[in-house]
């Protein structure tokens, strides 16, 4: 799927995670169940000493027209690990409007992802429907794979029966609207972090509103900001 980009490193498709690349992801997936950005998912599947150099990466050149080793290597892990059974991990996507529950991706939308379908700086994953704010998720145990060749645009089309009650969310949408901008400066290009790590770190200093848990409240709050703040961006460009 990355016909008509530019040239640059030599792609050589997805990279199963050796052994301790799977159980540094595994760990991490256990530590935080709302779900890890692509980038984190990166970290944890490249090597220990690469992370540096991929986080710099993504803050200095956040655009996705040029892609470095680095971050190719770092790209075909993901899709790696998304298609390796033994990890148990899956691919979940914000469905279109300001939903607040990803929905996972098909087992057969998963492969025909390439390189470029994915943006580690935004979190994003180029669909049909355009790009759209994607997690990594540890797979449910029992959970039934998705058969092949069911299109992923059905899939996103579903809601989600997960979750809280319709109505619960938005009660706090005003107070989390407010951290908004405590996010844009956790996050490129003023800050280091991920949207999800940004709400992660704000939920942990105990910012962010609601009862639930610690990572339920930071996946509200992250899903909100990553679909309002890429309909702000849309809205710019096409203004």
């Amino acid at each position: 799927m990355s016909n008509g980009h530019p040239p640059g490193p030599i792609d050589i498709g997805p990279i199963r995670p050796s052994p301790e690349a799977r159980h540094r992801l595994s760990g991490v997936l256990r530590e935080h169940p709302a779900g890890l950005d692509l980038l984190e998912a990166a970290c944890a599947l490249i090597d220990p000493g690469d992370v540096g150099s991929l986080l710099q990466n993504v803050q200095l050149y956040p655009g996705h027209r040029e892609l470095s080793l680095i971050r190719v290597k770092a790209a075909n892990l993901v899709l790696g690990a998304l298609q390796d059974d033994e990890l148990q991990c899956e691919l979940r996507l914000l469905p279109p409007g300001l939903a607040a529950e990803f929905v996972s991706a098909t087992a057969a939308a998963v492969r025909q992802l390439g390189i470029f379908d994915l943006d580690l700086a935004k979190s994003e994953v180029r669909t049909e429907q355009g790009p759209r704010p994607a997690l990594i998720f540890a797979r449910a145990t029992g959970t039934t794979a998705q058969k092949p060749g069911k299109p992923a645009v059905d899939q996103l089309s579903q809601k989600s029966n997960r979750g809280p009650k319709p109505g619960t969310l938005r009660r706090y949408e005003a107070s989390d609207r407010a951290l908004f901008p405590e996010i844009d400066r956790l996050t490129p290009p003023s800050g280091q972090l991920s949207p999800t790590a940004a709400a992660r770190k704000l939920a942990e200093e105990g910012k962010v509103a609601g009862t639930g848990s610690l990572e339920s409240r930071a996946k509200r709050i992250a899903a909100l900001y990553i679909a309002e703040r890429r309909a702000g961006r849309k809205s710019t460009e096409t203004g």
